[in-house]
Formats: structure tokens, sequence, C-alpha cells
């Protein structure tokens, strides 16, 4: 028996960034979500301005950039 096997179509959402305005500690900021990443992400300078809460991680994690060559 052959089949030809259909592969599912991917949802654009899944590989789209979305941009976005908040109000977060009185203040608009913008949002970008990256609907293909696999970590959330904020950086230090965005934390101190917004006067976020910050706890210390358990088993922090080590951020890198990855290519298929390497």
């Amino acid at each position: 028996m052959t089949t030809i096997i259909k592969e599912e179509e991917e949802d654009w959402r899944r590989r789209s960034i979305f941009r976005t305005r908040v109000v977060c500690g009185g203040k608009v900021c913008d949002l970008v979500i990256d609907g293909g990443s696999m970590e959330n992400i904020i950086s230090k300078e965005a934390v101190d301005k917004l006067k976020l809460l910050t706890i210390t991680h358990a088993h922090p994690y080590k951020v890198a950039w990855l290519k298929n060559s390497t």
C-alpha cells in the first residue's frame, strides 16, 4: 500500500512576532511576543525601570544563541 502523507500546515501564528503596548507599573511599554521562542526573557534594564519584583531561581538557565551548523 502506498499512502501520500500530507504534512500538516503549520499555524502561521506559531512563527509570527506580535507587537502590542501594555501598561506595566503605570508605564506604557512595547511588548513583543515571539511565537517561536522557547524562553520568556526580559532585559535587566526593563526590570529595573519597571521596578519589578525578582526572586533568585533555584536552578538558573544559561541563555545562548544556537546555530544549526554548530
